[in-house]
């Protein structure tokens, strides 16, 4: 690799982060340095009839990104229009919701996106989203 090509690529992975964030999965990549934390609730086998978890197990995992993987997830969420895409879906701020967060940015280029899921508000991101979100979760836990 040329002193240049090791400017653009350092260039390319200082100005990126993509944030992903549920109920159980929330991962960070920064850079090339990815955190990926995954909650697992903890039930209560003693009592099962309370469906309500005791604790949460997280598992925390670190992990440098290969700059290929980095590109290749760049430019599909780059061929998806998630820069285009509206800043919520779904449910209204004051309502009950399971959210789902993602969050680019790329040099210039800045957006999160939400979905605010429940079953009173039928409005759905489009299908890239939920895209963007398994590529995301792919490279998480690879």
């Amino acid at each position: 690799m040329n002193d240049k090509d090791q400017q653009s690529t350092e260039s390319f992975v200082q100005n990126l982060i993509i944030k992903y964030k549920d109920d159980r999965e929330d991962i960070s990549i920064i850079g090339s340095k990815l955190k990926y934390v995954h909650t697992e609730p903890v039930y209560d086998d003693a009592h099962p009839q309370n469906g309500n978890p005791i604790d949460n197990k997280k598992t925390t995992k670190t992990a440098n990104i290969n700059q290929n993987n980095l590109k290749q997830l760049l430019s599909f969420i780059h061929s998806t229009d998630f820069f285009k895409f509206k800043d919520a879906y779904g449910a209204d701020e004051g309502s009950r919701f399971h959210l789902t967060e993602i969050y680019v940015k790329d040099g210039n280029l800045e957006k999160t996106v939400q979905f605010r899921e429940s079953p009173k508000f039928p409005e759905h991101p489009p299908a890239d989203f939920d895209r963007v979100k398994t590529h995301i979760l792919n490279i998480a836990k690879s």
